[in-house]
């Protein structure tokens, strides 16, 4: 108990730098802070994305260096400490800013993927249309 009196600031900052950086979260686009009881816990819901709980956990621990708690499907976990210093809520949020406009990209790349394939199989059909067309009128005026 006297330790928790004595450095009581500590968890005042803690608690004042977690609510910032939850807020700065709030900010993503896909990538969505899930509110929970513990403020220490963080909560990312990748549900409705094009990348899975399992990968953002992995882009964070191989290309950021941050090791998360732990993932599931839709979903990593993230625990933090009084002992977390601001740059390293800093690396958080901007590792997470990256990742979420990569997720981002990706959507409209498979939009756009998509209307090329669209537009592909269109001009497959209208090849094969005129070659029809062709044959038959081909085979029109060999019959005269």
């Amino acid at each position: 108990i006297h330790i928790c009196n004595e450095n009581r600031g500590y968890f005042q900052q803690y608690y004042e730098k977690l609510w910032i950086l939850r807020e700065k979260l709030e900010e993503l686009k896909y990538i969505k802070l899930v509110p929970t009881d513990d403020i220490g816990k963080l909560v990312f819901s990748v549900k409705d994305t094009t990348i899975s709980g399992e990968e953002l956990f992995e882009i964070l621990r191989d290309n950021y260096h941050l090791e998360m708690e732990m993932s599931e499907l839709y979903y990593v976990i993230a625990m933090t400490s009084v002992c977390d210093t601001q740059k390293g809520y800093d690396r958080l949020y901007q590792a997470l800013k990256e990742i979420d406009s990569e997720i981002t990209q990706k959507k409209l790349q498979q939009k756009i993927e998509y209307r090329l394939i669209m537009m592909m199989q269109k001009m497959r059909l209208q090849r094969n249309l005129f070659f029809c067309i062709h044959q038959e009128f081909h085979l029109l005026c060999l019959e005269k």
